[in-house]
């Protein structure tokens, strides 16, 4: 789930904003500016927070998915950063997921810092996993088992 959302996050800015190279995670060495990366980064800074995935069950095999990702610009000095940010919004509020139906970002909101836009966008969506059926010889043969 994670990797599909990620990868449509990032089809959508190549399709958004063609000129400019889009990374998996941190800024690689040689980078071509403008360019973006998408992380998991908190709107501290901090990597990794605990609210930035969750996945709750909600009932069954029905799960609630909650990702947060923030999305950096890193672009030359004099470029243009406004019009990337407002084409950020229209571009990233709804994202076509493979296979499920488009997902909307939600919580979104932008912070501008030496020479970079970092977008912070959180999806919520549910899914459901495929559970597998015990059959009755199964059954049978765990008939003398006790659980705790």
């Amino acid at each position: 789930m994670i990797d599909s959302l990620v990868r449509s996050v990032r089809a959508a800015l190549s399709s958004a904003f063609p000129a400019a190279a889009v990374y998996e995670s941190s800024v690689p060495h040689g980078a071509v500016l403008p360019c973006f990366f998408v992380t998991f980064r908190s709107p501290d800074g901090m990597f990794e927070s605990k609210k930035r995935f969750s996945v709750k069950q909600i009932l069954g095999n029905r799960y609630l998915f909650s990702i947060a990702l923030c999305v950096e610009f890193h672009y030359p000095a004099g470029y243009d950063f406004m019009g990337v940010i407002e084409r950020l919004f229209a571009n990233l509020q709804l994202v076509d997921i493979e296979g499920h139906l488009p997902v909307r970002g939600d919580n979104c909101h932008c912070e501008v810092k030496d020479d970079s836009v970092y977008f912070f966008v959180t999806y919520e969506f549910f899914a459901s996993f495929e559970t597998e059926t015990v059959s009755a010889d199964v059954c049978e043969l765990m008939e003398n088992y006790k659980f705790n």
